[in-house]
């Protein structure tokens, strides 16, 4: 995983650089706007709070990736072997909604996990979606605005 952040924080570095002849080009230097302003601070942050086993391999917790102190939610990599090497499987983050207290079932986001599981995305949507039709309410995403 330390091996994955250090070639990940390469790469955003790579990336930003070979964008800076664009952004220069269409941007004025203050425009946050497609800047990606804080991903490099963003992807060192991250750090690893647990490593457990699980049926196909090992899962990672991680602190997740966020600027400042603001909360961001936790990471959970799931590590599955191939051949000689890990590689990761698919990536889990902590429900926002409920922030990782399981047990919670009341929370319709991730259903009491905590967690809000990357192959479970489509039943998710579906679930959010459903419980919002039997309340009643066609709220769109966009909060009941009308744009």
């Amino acid at each position: 995983m330390r091996e994955y952040f250090g070639a990940r924080t390469a790469e955003i570095e790579r990336e930003l650089s070979a964008r800076t002849p664009f952004r220069q080009r269409f941007f004025f230097d203050d425009c946050f706007w497609d800047s990606r302003k804080g991903m490099l601070e963003w992807t060192r942050t991250e750090a690893i709070l647990e490593v457990s086993p699980s049926k196909d391999g090992f899962d990672v917790t991680t602190t997740g990736m966020g600027p400042g102190t603001d909360p961001f939610p936790r990471l959970r990599y799931h590590l599955q072997a191939a051949g000689e090497k890990w590689m990761i499987r698919f990536v889990d983050t902590e429900c926002l909604r409920c922030r990782g207290a399981a047990g919670k079932i009341e929370c319709v986001r991730c259903l009491g996990t905590g967690w809000l599981e990357e192959r479970d995305y489509a039943q998710r949507m579906e679930r959010i979606e459903s419980r919002r039709a039997a309340r009643g309410r066609n709220i769109p995403p966009s909060r009941g605005r009308r744009f």
